[in-house]
């Protein structure tokens, strides 16, 4: 069974039992490199996974190389825009209450809705020539159900900026639709019998799964298998998000 599909499929536990990995954390976190493998640090995926997850994907995604470069950068970036507004608040604004509508935490009054808009507001000031795009919002959202705001920023930076394809949430999204078309020849070379199928109802495979993509899979599936998703996602790259797809 392929290290990814053991990975996804792993029962969650009640943490008896569980390994601690706080003594790796002291070095990790002050490196300004970043670590592209969990086995370098001697990392199992058990249930200690979880109190640690933030960390682990702070650290495999090169976000705590960016945050260690700009330590004041987001702070600066919400301070310094306080009595500013840009192009995408707006739509920002109406997305808030789109974003997991069933989870008290993001509604208009949970804990995490200001969190979600000051990622939101200060990702397009940090990176006004991308801005923002429908899908980031849930992205950030799930984010935030496991790292702090700060550390949401910049995780999700490094997911825009490294680990997805170049153009991913432009204006013409085309990283995206570039994935869209690879994962059609992907099923027709891997899953002959279903892209015959889909021919068949004349379904086109780049609408059916547009949202998987744009959103990394944050706004159809399960927290606790999304959560192992991205963590080969943070650690291996986005050909996970291929993996993922063809085995839906």
């Amino acid at each position: 069974v392929p290290l990814w599909l053991t990975f996804i499929m792993e029962e969650e536990t009640d943490g008896a039992g569980v390994k601690d990995y706080s003594s790796h954390f002291s070095a990790m976190t002050t490196e300004a490199t970043p670590v592209k493998s969990y086995d370098e640090y001697g990392f199992e995926h058990d249930a200690a996974f979880y109190e640690y997850r933030h960390a682990v994907w702070m650290i495999t995604s090169g976000a705590h190389v960016k945050r260690l470069k700009n330590p004041a950068m987001f702070r600066l970036l919400l301070e310094s825009h306080r009595l500013q507004s840009n192009e995408w608040y707006d739509v920002i604004e109406k997305d808030l209450s789109r974003t997991f509508p069933t989870n008290p935490q993001f509604a208009e009054d949970g804990r995490l809705i200001d969190p979600l808009r000051n990622v939101l507001r200060a990702w397009t000031w940090y990176r006004p020539d991308i801005g923002y795009c429908q899908g980031i919002n849930f992205v950030a959202g799930m984010l935030l159900l496991v790292a702090s705001e700060e550390e949401a920023f910049w995780l999700l930076t490094a997911l825009i900026e490294d680990i997805l394809p170049s153009d991913y949430y432009s204006s013409t999204m085309a990283g995206a639709h570039t994935d869209q078309l690879v994962l059609g020849e992907l099923l027709a070379n891997k899953l002959p019998d279903i892209a015959a199928h889909l021919r068949e109802l004349h379904a086109d495979i780049r609408v059916l799964i547009s949202h998987w993509f744009i959103t990394c899979f944050a706004n159809c599936m399960h927290w606790q298998v999304l959560f192992r998703l991205w963590d080969i996602l943070f650690n291996e790259g986005s050909k996970i998000l291929f993996r993922m797809a063809l085995a839906l």
